[in-house]
């Protein structure tokens, strides 16, 4: 018999062997998902291991196994319309294996593209859905479907919590450019300044989800941004990455700012002052990679 703190689903992606790496190097970290020594769970479809679940949606769970918290950072990002229609899916699966384990709460990840279209100010959860992309309108479909497996069966367990992210540093493309050495090219818009994006660092996305899962329930948002405290420019990751940079003329279609709105969840982690700045957020990723 298995009793997990908290269970995470889609281990193998990128976000998921950030967060594992961050857990496995930082007792401090995996502390705040429970008093003592908190028993986390990853979840992959094939490997073995102590704190591993060999498991898959269709397959039947070990015996007496049970979770009080299930992180699903499992979807599919890039694909035909049907493989973007999984999201939908592994959300409701999500949920379905969440009521098996007697889980209390899922915290589901989504996406600041949900709202990449919406210009101004730093897009708060509240404000309409405004996706430019086929991935963006998986994201709102998904996010849907919660909402729909909920209004069927109001005031039940589990609650779900929606993560709109933003970039997380050294799971998104530049990260992998970064990765790969050599110069990095960028979009440059017409104002002579490139891309700028909402951030998290891999530490404090291990924080924030901490938070998720210990509040009490009455302080659970039902949607949540995850970024740092203010849009970070991309060249400046670049430069903090000690990498060369090159510029190309952004093309019509492409983004100059993506920003999300940290207030609300700033009222529950307080402000996350090191993804707020290229270095902290190149800081963050760097001690992730050094105990991977």
């Amino acid at each position: 018999m298995v009793a997990a703190d908290l269970l995470v689903l889609g281990s193998s992606g990128r976000v998921g062997r950030l967060l594992r790496g961050v857990l496995s190097g930082s007792s401090w970290l995996r502390a705040g998902f429970a008093e003592g020594a908190p028993r986390i769970v990853w979840q992959y479809r094939s490997g073995d291991g102590a704190d591993v679940l060999k498991w898959q949606p269709g397959r039947p769970l070990p015996r007496g196994f049970s979770a009080r918290v299930v992180v699903a950072l499992w979807g599919v990002t890039s694909g035909p319309p049907e493989a973007l229609a999984q999201n939908a899916m592994l959300a409701r699966a999500a949920l379905h294996l969440a009521r098996r384990v007697g889980a209390e709460r899922v915290l589901h990840l989504s996406s600041a593209a949900v709202q990449a279209g919406l210009q101004g100010a730093p897009a708060a959860e509240d404000l309409p859905p405004a996706p430019l992309t086929a991935y963006g309108e998986a994201k709102l479909r998904m996010e849907e479907e919660i909402a729909a497996w909920h209004g069927a069966q109001p005031g039940t367990t589990p609650r779900s919590v929606i993560l709109r992210m933003g970039n997380v540093a050294g799971a998104d493309a530049l990260s992998v450019a970064l990765d790969r050495g050599g110069p990095v090219v960028l979009d440059r818009f017409p104002d002579g300044g490139g891309p700028r994006r909402s951030y998290i660092g891999p530490e404090d996305l291990a924080r924030l989800l901490a938070c998720l899962a210990t509040c009490p329930l009455s302080r659970l948002p039902a949607c949540v941004n995850v970024t740092g405290p203010r849009p970070v420019a991309m060249a400046d990751l670049v430069r903090a990455a000690g990498r060369n940079l090159r510029w190309r003329p952004a093309p019509p279609s492409a983004l100059p700012v993506m920003a999300l709105d940290p207030r609300r969840m700033e009222a529950l982690t307080g402000e996350l002052t090191g993804s707020g700045t290229a270095r902290g957020l190149v800081a963050q990723w760097h001690r992730t990679r050094e105990v991977a």
